[in-house]
């Protein structure tokens, strides 16, 4: 046989088929088909076998390759190779494939030796992967299959519906109530100041799925300092948004808070779900008024704490917790469980559950459980500070009431020795009245002084008014005198300018006749010699 590949490329019908085969309560059989190709020639072989399994691991992917789910065997052809078929026999008609089937129940022996060598092709298929890239994908569903796919998404609904009816049973009446712890007390108080959790919820009381998922929603818009770690509650926009459970309706009290967890993908729920090839899912039930069990305390708080859970399987589950349960809890709940546990001390299961090897994955909690839960991860510090400011309330209250009985006993010592005192307080009241009354007279004397220094206070300063007037008066006066010789200087400055103005003049007439003086005297002189 030449080289095959198993580079899958399922079709949409085998995608479908494997999606809600994974969903289904009971497996009932497997289908694998792969392509074989050879360089040469083009061969293609189908590997039909069909066993019981109850192992949910069967229904998963392993290392790329689809594990089909079918509800019924191959037809009379093919249980005539063993198993094997040509492509030729299985496209026959449906009738004769059902014929078939009875014929194949009776030889389930060699069916499940049919599925060891498929199974072995499968494995020889994947070990082939890494040397031949020849490109392979898987064929469409036969018309037998799509038979065998209806029936089987049939039953899956009503296993579906009768787990959710067994979700909704309520345990019995609580005969001894849950021990609360110090821890988980102080938890729940700080989360009632808090308006986290309502003030009249009681520690020891069980908590159902709808007041977690409210609690949870409130806690992270209270206590998340971050805005990437709070939920916030979702809004109903009619014929628009898609409900996330059947029994979650909009005129459901916690709504908002339910909804909003399953829109965040924090809880299961149908949108979560959804095979994005079949939108028929059934009814999918969220139950609020369930008891919360331990495996959703922790998987909740954790989906909402961590965005990236730690990959966790049993072995590690196992090495981390030691639980001797594992197998109770759900698969899809063991990264929220290593990712609690590897908190140690400051874990939801430490502080809730305290020390123990048995997870009980479905048992109720108590609402100071929850409390506890809630308070840690990125709401710790905040609880802790609302803890000191609690505990800082309360020493101030007991010193408060230590102050009231300290204050009873004074009181009880000063009434007795109250008549005892009254005696002396009332001579010495006497004895101030008396000198009151002194004080009295003494004053009345020191006001009269008072006065008459007033008076003659008053007389100064009237005689002081007089001065001042007459000051002003003499003020006046002599700013008048004042301006007067400011007037007198400004004459004189204009009559020197005047004189000085004439003196000019006098001196250049003078100066102008001593030089016709002298001209006369040159004519004369020229006078006398020209005689």
């Amino acid at each position: 046989m030449a080289s095959t590949t198993v580079t899958l490329s399922p079709s949409s019908p085998q995608l479908r088929l494997a999606l809600r085969c994974r969903n289904s309560v009971e497996p009932r059989a497997l289908l694998v088909e792969a392509w074989t190709t050879n360089l040469d020639s083009h061969r293609r072989l189908r590997l039909l076998s069909l066993t019981r399994s109850r192992s949910k691991r069967l229904e998963r992917r392993h290392n790329g390759v689809f594990r089909i789910v079918a509800d019924s065997t191959a037809g009379a052809g093919a249980d005539a190779f063993s198993g094997w078929s040509d492509s030729e026999h299985v496209e026959d008609s449906v009738d004769s494939r059902r014929n078939g089937w009875f014929g194949g129940i009776i030889r389930a022996g060699s069916v499940g030796l049919v599925l060891v060598a498929g199974l072995s092709f499968a494995a020889m298929s994947i070990g082939n992967q890494s040397t031949a890239r020849t490109k392979q994908q898987l064929e469409p569903l036969t018309a037998l299959q799509e038979v065998l796919l209806a029936s089987d998404n049939e039953t899956d609904k009503s296993e579906e519906n009768e787990s959710k009816k067994a979700l909704q049973v309520h345990p019995g009446k609580v005969l001894i109530p849950a021990v609360v712890d110090q821890v988980q007390g102080q938890a729940l108080a700080a989360l009632q100041v808090l308006k986290v959790i309502e003030a009249d919820a009681q520690p020891s009381d069980l908590c159902t799925r709808r007041e977690y998922a409210r609690w949870l929603v409130s806690g992270s818009g209270v206590l998340s300092r971050n805005s990437v770690s709070k939920v916030y509650p979702a809004m109903y926009i009619e014929n628009v948004t898609e409900l996330a459970f059947d029994d979650i309706t909009p005129e459901d009290p916690d709504f908002s808070s339910i909804q909003g967890l399953a829109e965040a993908g924090l809880i299961s729920s149908k949108l979560s779900n959804k095979d994005l090839l079949n939108d028929d899912l059934g009814p999918f039930y969220f139950s609020p008024e369930s008891p919360l069990s331990r495996q959703d305390l922790v998987s909740w708080k954790m989906a909402l704490e961590k965005r990236q859970l730690p990959e966790g399987d049993k072995k590690i589950l196992y090495q981390i917790s030691g639980f001797i349960d594992i197998d109770k809890i759900n698969p899809d709940a063991w990264p929220a469980v290593v990712a609690d546990m590897s908190a140690g001390e400051q874990g939801i299961i430490a502080l809730a559950f305290g020390c123990t090897r048995l997870f009980q994955p479905n048992k109720p909690v108590t609402k100071a459980q929850v409390a506890v839960a809630l308070a840690t991860g990125e709401a710790f510090d905040l609880v802790n500070e609302e803890l000191a400011r609690i505990e800082a309330e309360s020493m101030a209250e007991k010193a408060v009431s230590a102050h009231n009985a300290l204050v009873a006993e004074v009181e009880k010592d000063v009434n007795a020795s109250f008549e005892k005192e009254l005696l002396i307080e009332k001579e010495k009241i006497d004895a101030v009245e008396k000198m009151a009354e002194e004080a009295l007279h003494e004053l009345e004397r020191l006001k009269a002084e008072r006065e008459a220094e007033n008076m003659a206070l008053m007389k100064d300063r009237a005689a002081i008014d007089s001065e001042m007037e007459a000051l002003s008066r003499l003020r006046c006066e002599v700013e008048e005198q004042l301006e007067s010789l400011m007037n007198n200087k400004v004459e004189i400055s204009y009559e020197k300018e005047a004189i000085n103005k004439l003196r000019k003049e006098t001196e250049d007439e003078s100066q102008e006749v001593v030089r016709l003086q002298h001209e006369l005297e040159v004519e004369r002189k020229a006078l006398s010699m020209a005689r």
